[in-house]
């Protein structure tokens, strides 16, 4: 198992379907669901640990939808501590959340994982998609990292996203959609990295549960091209900001910026080398590239300093298995 680097054309393709009007290549050769069906000559069953499938890698995207809720200073806020302090001052927290400050407009989000399993990456054959949803909250800002207390070594970020683990749910749904994981199917060959990537780590866990994608690190492209921040090791694809913003551009699509994953121990990031391949954010802070994104123009218009509506997101690497692994 190992990490590499996933290119934009690649990247983006699963995630370019949540996007009305947005083209993208098909990934089979006679149906519209990009899976690899029965009629083809790699997979005469689809079983996901069919004898004659050898996994060439899994990529990871997902959309999110990010509202706004004001919530003043009312201590109705999720960090509210009325039993201790009824006063309702703006600082009535601070001592148990040092980012209280920051939380008088709460970001909600729903996101959306899709996981793409590959027998033939280059190629465009895919097995399966696993689809899982989930809950979230986001905060904007400079140091917003550091002030809530995630990492103090890393005040550059200029946002910061966590997900709920007890809200995640797997919608994976074969029986009404065909291009959809066999998620029991996965389990049992230790492949269900959504369940992995998406449940708090656990080293002990069988199979081990990775964490990796329950906190990210926000930057946007403005930061980013103000660093000016390669966000891989690739020379041949350059991901300064100035180069996405084009790239995207020609997708007809709008690079906002990029989320971290923080290689804690146990993590995915950590253990299978994604430090080779991405780009730290610097400054102290060892918090690795991983996420690009992105908003379609014609369907969420919002600009600023923080983000609002629609988002898409797709991970710079993917994650690859040498053969027979």
């Amino acid at each position: 198992m190992m990490i590499r680097t996933r290119s934009l054309s690649a990247a983006a393709a699963t995630t370019l379907l949540l996007f009305a009007g947005v083209a993208c290549e098909e990934t089979d050769d006679d149906d519209s669901t990009g899976v690899a069906d029965d009629d083809d000559a790699v997979d005469d069953d689809d079983a996901v640990d069919d004898d004659d499938i050898e996994f060439d890698g899994i990529t990871f995207d997902f959309q999110m939808t990010i509202e706004t809720e004001d919530l003043g200073d009312d201590d109705d806020s999720a960090d509210d501590d009325d039993s201790a302090d009824d006063d309702d001052s703006a600082d009535d927290d601070d001592s148990a959340d040092p980012g209280a400050e920051e939380r008088d407009l709460a970001y909600t989000v729903a996101l959306e994982h899709t996981i793409t399993y590959w027998i033939d990456i280059e190629n465009g054959i895919d097995l399966c998609t696993q689809v899982l949803q989930s809950e979230g909250e986001a905060w904007f800002g400079f140091d917003v990292v550091a002030d809530l207390g995630v990492d103090e070594a890393c005040g550059q970020f200029t946002g910061y996203l966590e997900v709920d683990p007890a809200s995640v749910i797997d919608v994976s749904a074969p029986e009404l959609e065909p291009e959809h994981c066999d998620v029991p199917a996965l389990q049992e060959v230790g492949l269900d990295y959504g369940d992995r990537l998406l449940s708090p780590t656990d080293a002990n866990a069988q199979p081990p549960a990775f964490g990796d994608f329950l906190r990210y690190g926000l930057l946007n492209v403005e930061t980013q091209r103000i660093m000016g921040l390669q966000l891989n090791q690739n020379p041949q694809v350059p991901t300064d900001a100035d180069s996405l913003v084009q790239r995207y551009e020609t997708a007809g699509l709008t690079y906002v910026g990029a989320a971290f994953l923080q290689p804690a121990p146990g993590t995915l990031a950590a253990g299978a080398g994604l430090d080779q391949i991405a780009n730290p954010i610097g400054g102290g802070c060892n918090w690795l590239s991983g996420f690009e994104l992105f908003r379609n123009p014609a369907s969420n218009p919002h600009e600023g300093e923080d983000m609002q509506g629609l988002y898409g997101g797709s991970a710079g690497f993917l994650l690859g298995f040498q053969p027979g692994g």
